[in-house]
């Protein structure tokens, strides 16, 4: 039995691989991806330092550790959802009513975030951004101003030579009244 315990003590766990995962997942950005899936990933990290702290971890527990934090990051996932509703509103918009400027920096940052809707790879980071971009751009949109002011048309002109004429025979008639009196 002496022997036995001898060569349970002598045993050595590897941690090394959960050691390396640990390290990379330290470098991650929460703000990256979406609160559900960090959450998940933050519980599985915090789970795998504990294992990692804890002297007398079995090699089970170090492999299910290193197992439940690999799962839980490549379950990250970024959050598009804001992205995706502003790409709805913007397909909505009708490019004639705006500027031809302002409607192509627009449609240009549209087409970003469209692509980036896409990346499955995308990062919340790029999310933002391509967000930010977006909505900076539908601000920027400038409305093309409705005329409503009607053309000019001869109808002044018009009023003034009717002013003329009755003017001229109203003459015409104090001329004809008068020579016809003395007469």
């Amino acid at each position: 039995m002496a022997k036995l315990t001898e060569a349970y003590n002598n045993l050595s766990v590897n941690k090394k691989a959960l050691q390396e995962i640990v390290q990379e997942a330290a470098s991650l950005t929460p703000t990256d991806y979406s609160e559900e899936s960090w959450k998940v990933f933050a519980e599985a990290l915090k789970a795998a330092e504990k294992v990692l702290n804890n002297p007398n971890a079995t090699q089970d527990e170090i492999n299910e550790a290193y197992t439940r934090l690999v799962e839980a990051y490549q379950g990250l996932t970024v959050n598009k959802e804001e992205l995706k509703e502003q790409v709805e509103l913007g397909r909505k918009l009708v490019p004639s009513d705006y500027s031809k400027e302002s409607w192509t920096a627009y449609e240009k940052a549209l087409e970003r975030a469209v692509a980036v809707l896409a990346d499955p790879n995308a990062t919340q980071s790029e999310v933002n951004d391509a967000l930010k971009q977006l909505l900076k751009a539908k601000a920027e949109l400038i409305e093309k101003t409705v005329d409503n002011k009607l053309p000019q048309t001869a109808t002044n002109l018009y009023q003034i030579l009717l002013l003329g004429t009755a003017l001229l025979l109203a003459g015409l008639v104090i001329l004809i009244v008068r020579s016809r009196r003395k007469a």
